[in-house]
């Protein structure tokens, strides 16, 4: 029954997290809207046939299995991505990877992400400053 996702929701607990799966690719994943319409949907047709009944049951149940919800996320993103150029690491090396990430080195990361984005901006926009300088100077010319 969450109203949207974000970290006021998260804070009063009616949003939890999991990492169900880690992806890599060139392309970006199936979108949450996707997501959330398949599971609901999926959802409805496990009560039986896939009716507008059901679903509204689905949308508005107040709890959820959260294991079956898990694996029906999972099983939605494995299927959309079938036809992407994306792949999934291997469910036990996903495990270790997650399970070796503590906070610090997670902080780290996003750091140096932060850095290397800013790094990149700044150096665009200069690009785009020099390339401005140009044309003006061509059209004075």
């Amino acid at each position: 029954m969450n109203k949207r996702y974000g970290a006021a929701t998260s804070r009063i607990g009616r949003m939890e997290n999991h990492i169900l799966g880690i992806y890599c690719g060139l392309e970006e994943g199936p979108a949450n809207l996707f997501l959330s319409q398949e599971v609901a949907g999926r959802l409805a047709a496990a009560n039986g046939e896939r009716s507008s009944e059901n679903l509204n049951k689905v949308i508005y149940s107040r709890v959820l299995d959260i294991q079956t919800v898990k694996k029906i996320v999972k099983q939605s993103f494995d299927d959309e991505i079938q036809t992407l150029n994306i792949k999934s690491l291997d469910n036990g090396l996903v495990k270790d990877l997650v399970d070796s990430i503590k906070e610090d080195t997670m902080k780290e990361a996003l750091e140096m992400q932060k850095d290397k984005a800013s790094a990149f901006f700044q150096r665009v926009k200069n690009e785009l400053k020099n390339k401005k300088k140009k044309n003006k100077g061509a059209k004075n010319e």
